[in-house]
C-alpha cells in the first residue's frame, strides 16, 4: 500500500509550514480514463471517472521538493452518474525526484494517508517534466496526461492483497460508499488546476487597467503566459476585455 503523503511526513522538517503566498481559489481535474467498482449500490463497468477539488492556495504545505494541498470539498462524477460530494476528505499533492521524475497525486486526507491515484508522472526526458518538477500548486497547469494507476479505493485489497495494513475504511461520498477494482491496472490519468482570474486594480479608477495588467504580467511572468495558464482561448485580446470589464464594474 503506497502512501505519498506518509513519504513526504518522513522528509519535512516541519508541517506546520505553509508558503505564505496570498490566498486563493484553485481548482483541481482529475481525470481517469475508465474504472469498475461500485457506488453505493451502483455499479459501473469501464467507466470515466473525474475528480473535481477547489482549494485555497494559502493552505499550500511544502516539504522539501514536494507539495501537498488538502481540498476543501471535492466531487466525482463516474460517467452519466452524479456528481456526489466525497464526505472522506481528500488530499492532492505534488512531488520530483532531481533529475529523475515528477509526479502529481491525490490521497487520503484521513490516516493512514492512503494514495487514491499516482499520477500523472514524468521522466526527466519528457516535455512535461520541468513544469511539474517547478509547480508549487499556486498556480494554473495542465492539463497533463499520462499512464498511471488507481489504488487504495478497495479496502479488500489495498493493492497489495488482503488483509489491509494497515486497516482502511471506505471511501465515502454522499451517495455512499465508493469501490474501484482497478487497482495497479495502467489507466490514463488527465490532470489539470485552474484559477479564476483575480485583478489588483480598483474598478472605476483610472489607474485600474494599467495596474491590473502589470501585476498579472508580473504573477505569470509575462501577459502571453498569463493568457495561456489562464486559459484564455482567445489569448491575450480576451485577457485584456476581461480586465476592462472589471475595471468598468460599477462599485457599490
Amino acid at each position: 500500500m503506497t502512501s505519498f503523503k506518509l513519504s513526504l511526513l518522513a522528509g519535512a522538517a516541519s508541517l506546520a509550514l505553509t508558503t505564505g503566498t496570498e490566498a486563493k481559489p484553485i481548482t483541481f481535474t482529475y481525470m481517469i480514463s475508465s474504472g469498475s467498482g461500485t457506488i453505493g449500490s451502483t455499479p459501473f463497468t469501464n467507466q470515466p471517472i473525474t475528480i473535481t477539488a477547489n482549494g485555497d492556495t494559502s493552505n499550500v504545505v511544502p516539504s522539501s521538493s514536494s507539495y501537498v494541498l488538502k481540498a476543501d470539498t471535492a466531487s466525482v462524477t463516474i460517467g452519466s452518474l452524479g456528481p456526489y460530494k466525497f464526505v472522506t476528505g481528500l488530499e492532492f499533492g505534488a512531488s520530483h525526484t532531481p533529475g529523475i521524475a515528477a509526479l502529481i497525486v491525490v490521497f487520503r486526507a484521513d490516516p493512514p494517508n492512503v494514495d487514491l491515484v499516482d499520477g500523472p508522472s514524468f521522466t526527466s526526458s519528457s516535455a512535461n517534466y520541468a513544469a511539474v518538477a517547478a509547480w508549487q500548486m499556486t498556480t494554473p497547469i495542465g492539463p497533463l496526461s499520462s499512464q498511471g494507476t488507481v489504488n487504495g479505493w478497495n479496502p479488500a485489497d489495498c493493492n497489495v492483497g488482503p488483509p489491509c495494513s494497515p486497516p482502511i475504511t471506505p471511501i465515502t461520498t454522499n451517495a455512499g460508499d465508493m469501490v474501484v477494482f482497478d487497482s495497479a491496472k495502467a489507466i490514463t490519468l488527465t490532470f489539470s488546476a485552474t484559477m479564476a482570474p483575480t485583478f489588483a486594480g480598483t474598478p472605476g479608477t483610472l489607474t485600474c487597467f494599467a495596474q491590473s495588467i502589470a501585476a498579472v504580467a508580473q504573477e505569470f511572468k509575462g501577459l502571453t503566459n498569463a493568457a495561456a495558464l489562464l486559459n484564455y482561448a482567445r489569448g491575450l485580446p480576451a485577457l485584456e476585455e476581461d480586465i476592462i470589464t472589471y475595471c468598468n464594474t460599477p462599485t457599490s
